[in-house]
């Protein structure tokens, strides 16, 4: 009987174990799938991931940077050799890999300082020789980075929109959400530079936009036909809200409304009710069909809003009252008419 009892306490504990185990083997399951999301994927050349980070992006162009460098270092090569190794096999590398990515022009410039100081060194220049000279056609015609991706992207992008493909569909719809969430009221494509490059935070999401504003930047002018033009255009009676924003330097409150699908903001009178007053911060995320929860506008900056949307409607008023007045009017009666 001792004996049947030892047995039954070894199975217990063994049975114990394995549940045990059996925890500890989920457990770790479910931390690789946690960590298997938070990586990138890559097939074909192209690269997977569950959100769209910079940093991301940024690591990978320093990795390719990286495994470029790392053997020419090691390497005693001419002047001319790391110019052709440069322009026929690490540009088009990145200009691959970086064709869906928004990165400004500074940033590819921190980019590609290890490069530019690896050149300077193989030519025995110092650190201060500009760099432009570098990029010169008859000094050492190292191509641009920046100008060979603004050439790719606005190429692609001037094809897409130009075909029939479903990739037109979904740039259209890229630069009709980007004209709505930056409250444009006027073709997008033919916008100032000015105003639009303000909106540059908006551009890091969208690469429709992104490319809208590289072309202008480049003098690229991108038109439409006319029946074609006037579809993007937002008609309303009262003043654009984005002119009111840019006129008192609070563009960035535009950001902190929260642009709606349902309800865009685009003119004053949005803003204003039928009996004259200023609807409130809670009344306009309910028509918009937004939650008042969590992070929202505070009652200073709303107020801000309000007030400059006020000031210029008065003002507005004043101007129209002014023009009525100084209109001659005739009155006609028995004396004045003629026979």
């Amino acid at each position: 009987m001792e004996v049947l009892k030892v047995l039954e306490n070894i199975n217990n504990e063994n049975d114990n174990n394995n549940s045990i185990d059996n925890r500890d083997n989920n457990d770790s399951d479910e931390e690789n799938d946690k960590i298997s999301y938070n990586k990138e994927i890559r097939y074909l050349g192209c690269y997977f991931s569950s959100s769209n980070s910079r940093k991301r992006s940024i690591k990978r162009i320093k990795n390719i940077i990286e495994k470029f460098l790392n053997p020419i270092r090691r390497k005693h090569i001419t002047v001319g050799h790391i110019a052709y190794l440069i322009n026929h096999v690490l540009i088009l590398r990145v200009v691959y890999v970086a064709q869906l990515m928004t990165l400004s022009e500074n940033e590819w410039n921190l980019l590609f300082t290890p490069v530019i100081k690896l050149v300077k060194q193989i030519c025995g220049l110092p650190r201060s020789y500009p760099t432009s000279a570098l990029y010169h056609q008859y000094i050492l015609g190292i191509n641009n980075p920046w100008d060979q991706i603004c050439a790719n992207q606005i190429t692609f992008f001037t094809y897409l929109i130009n075909s029939n493909l479903l990739a037109s569909r979904s740039i259209m719809i890229r630069c009709r959400a980007a004209q709505l969430r930056l409250a444009i009221h006027d073709n997008i494509f033919e916008y100032e530079l000015e105003s639009l490059f303000l909106g540059h935070q908006e551009a890091k999401s969208n690469l429709s936009l992104h490319n809208i504003i590289i072309a202008q930047k480049l003098n690229i002018v991108i038109q439409q036909d006319y029946i074609n033009r006037t579809t993007w255009a937002i008609s309303g009676r009262s003043i654009p809200i984005r002119e009111i924003f840019i006129t008192h330097r609070c563009l960035n409150l535009l950001r902190k409304i929260g642009i709606s699908n349902s309800y865009p903001l685009i003119y004053a009178s949005q803003l204003i009710l039928p009996s004259g007053h200023t609807i409130s911060w809670v009344c306009y995320r309910f028509i918009a069909e937004l939650s008042a929860k969590g992070r929202a506008i505070t009652h200073i900056d709303w107020y801000y809003i309000v007030d400059s949307v006020n000031r210029v409607e008065n003002i507005t008023t004043n101007i129209d009252i002014q023009q009525m007045e100084k209109t001659s009017t005739i009155e006609l009666n028995e004396d004045n008419l003629g026979p």
